[in-house]
């Protein structure tokens, strides 16, 4: 994993179609601090082969207060996670195992861009070997392997979609963003002083897409997915309206909503 890693993320090793990303810009003294870490954090996954590893491993050390430290901290223990992992799966999958160990060959043979990704993606991404080139063929299986063949009308089909089918949803919600004042957002005084104190805590998890609590109307995900569903509803004819339960998910105890359709 680290050859592999390594010849990603290092210039100059020859191999065609690589590296994908010169990190040494983002490990200097004068680099965002966020920027430093996470680019350490990359290098040392790399392993002591790669030439900024001993820096990589300093600034991850010594990454400084606030949140490059509270990162650092993350990245040092998915480090030792990763390797784990690596342990646990190279033992239960033999496949695994053996394309693991035949990729840095077939890195240091290959001789174009197409090999050289195909060598990556043989380890990462079986599925994609062999699709430079072939690209209207898979996509032609594609859509075969996902074909919908309708053998029979249902014995109870839907008469009312709008009231037969019910939508459902889970938001994730996360803390306000950086400079916004709690103290004035439009929430019950208890709920502002959790924000507040769920806000100053150390971060433990990392979520995709969370939405930030007083965001910005045009930027709330949960608002352009329910204005995308009215759309829809809209489209329909004799549009009705629907029923849409969202379950909410946050570091406070989870509650449930009801939206109903303007439509």
């Amino acid at each position: 994993m680290t050859t592999i890693l390594g010849r990603m993320l290092e210039p100059g090793d020859g191999t065609p179609g690589l590296p994908i990303l010169d990190l040494t810009p983002w490990l200097l003294d004068d680099a965002d601090a966020l920027d430093r870490v996470t680019a350490a954090f990359l290098v040392a996954a790399a392993g002591p082969g790669h030439r900024d590893h001993d820096r990589a491993v300093a600034v991850l050390a010594a990454p400084g207060p606030g949140q490059a430290g509270y990162l650092a901290a993350f990245y040092r223990i998915a480090l030792a996670r990763i390797a784990a992992e690596l342990d646990r799966v190279t033992s239960l999958r033999p496949g695994f195992a053996e394309r693991l160990a035949t990729a840095p060959g077939l890195l240091g043979a290959s001789t174009s861009p197409e090999e050289t990704w195909n060598a990556i993606w043989r380890v990462f991404f079986p599925q994609a070997v062999g699709l430079l080139g072939n690209e209207e063929l898979r996509v032609r299986e594609l859509r075969a392997a996902r074909t919908v063949t309708v053998t029979r009308l249902a014995r109870d089909p839907m008469t009312n979609p709008a009231r037969d089918v019910l939508f459902t949803s889970n938001v994730l919600l996360t803390t306000p963003p950086a400079g916004e004042d709690i103290g004035a957002l439009p929430y019950p005084r208890p709920l502002r002083d959790a924000i507040a104190t769920a806000a100053a805590g150390q971060q433990r998890y990392w979520f995709d897409h969370p939405i930030e609590l007083g965001v910005e109307p045009v930027g709330n995900e949960l608002l352009y997915g329910l204005r995308g569903l009215d759309e829809a509803v809209d489209a329909e004819p004799d549009a009705g309206r629907v029923t849409c339960l969202l379950s909410v998910s946050a570091r406070a105890p989870a509650a449930c909503a009801t939206w109903t359709s303007s439509s």
